[in-house]
């Protein structure tokens, strides 16, 4: 796997402000420095799928990510899960044992797979000179996985699951109150993107107390990442995006290979 540096925290912490201006504050880096949409595109364009594809490719990503995008990457995903069989197992299973809607295990196999393929994809295709900087990735689908749920998960599925993952070179994790969290998505525009799944229909209270399981689940999985070697960074963005922004650090320097 290429160099990536990945972000993680719950609904409304900020975490997409504070990598789209941790990204640019690493302008004047010497590798290029990607966001996930970014680098799946680059990616998606330097596969081959054949002479007429690739040419449609030239063209603007409305055009063709449609049905050549990462839904389309089918072999990306088989080999991801060829290696991962473990990981594999444990999410589908963890949603199978869980009270969800089918709309609601769709939303979430649908993440955690698009998580397995976008990383087949950036390990293919990306370059040495090329550093991802990914929004939601593997650390973040434990909340995904685990946060969303009544009753708390043991902290031994949740200990699992980060072992299992492949570990990113670093890993920001930020950190800010689930009461402000709550705060932050209630002052968002008109649903559907207020609230993420399974916390619109809750109170502002219970709202706050889902999303403190859910910062538990990623203090768990977080530590298990640490305890492997990840460079892990707690970025406190209850203030100051920019303060937030220099806690984060600069690009990892130690290249890691697939775990």
């Amino acid at each position: 796997m290429k160099a990536h540096i990945e972000f993680c925290g719950i609904p409304g912490s900020g975490k997409s402000r504070v990598i789209a201006a941790w990204r640019r504050a690493q302008g004047g880096a010497p590798a290029g420095v990607l966001g996930r949409r970014e680098a799946m595109l680059r990616c998606l364009r330097r596969r081959n799928d054949g002479r007429l594809k690739n040419a449609m490719k030239r063209l603007p990503p409305c055009v063709w990510e449609r049905f050549m995008g990462t839904d389309y990457a089918a072999g990306a995903l088989r080999r991801f899960l060829a290696g991962h069989t473990g990981l594999a197992a444990l999410v589908t299973a963890a949603v199978a044992e869980r009270d969800l809607s089918a709309r609601d295990a769709d939303i979430v196999l649908g993440a955690c797979f698009c998580t397995f393929t976008e990383y087949a994809l950036a390990a293919a295709y990306l370059r040495d000179t090329e550093l991802l900087a990914a929004d939601e990735g593997f650390a973040h689908r434990a909340f995904t996985l685990f946060g969303y749920v009544d009753e708390p998960v043991p902290d031994a599925a949740i200990r699992r699951y980060a072992e299992l993952i492949p570990a990113p070179d670093a890993l920001v994790w930020v950190r800010t109150p689930p009461d402000l969290c709550e705060a932050r998505m209630a002052a968002r525009p008109a649903e559907p993107f207020r609230y993420p799944i399974q916390l619109a229909a809750l109170n502002p209270a219970a709202r706050t107390a889902r999303l403190a399981r859910g910062a538990a689940c990623l203090e768990v999985a977080v530590a298990v990442l640490e305890a492997r070697g990840v460079d892990v960074r707690r970025v406190d963005n209850s203030g100051a995006p920019e303060d937030a922004v220099r806690a984060a650090g600069g690009p990892p320097v130690r290249r890691r290979s697939a775990s």
